[in-house]
């Protein structure tokens, strides 16, 4: 369950517990994403926010979502070390 709006508030927590949020979040998805029937994908999704129609097409956004914040942490990793 997201609470998006606190998403974009919160600051100032400590590093492994930041990182221990997104290694849950990667295993909730893949747990999700296993569980999954073919039939599954094409089921309606329902969402605030989205004009996204059925599972797959979710899917889909979320792993083009989290691609774009990982070529952003390399962006910043490289800024940091002075290798741009």
């Amino acid at each position: 369950m997201r609470h998006r709006d606190l998403e974009f508030s919160g600051s100032g927590k400590p590093k492994a517990e930041l990182l221990a949020a997104f290694d849950q979040a990667i295993e909730t998805a893949v747990a999700t994403v296993s569980n999954q029937a073919d039939h599954d994908w094409s089921a309606p999704y329902l969402a605030e926010r989205t004009e996204i129609k059925d599972r797959f097409g979710m899917l889909l956004n979320c792993a083009a979502h989290a691609y774009h914040h990982v070529g952003q942490m390399i962006y910043l990793q490289r800024e940091l070390l002075g290798k741009s």
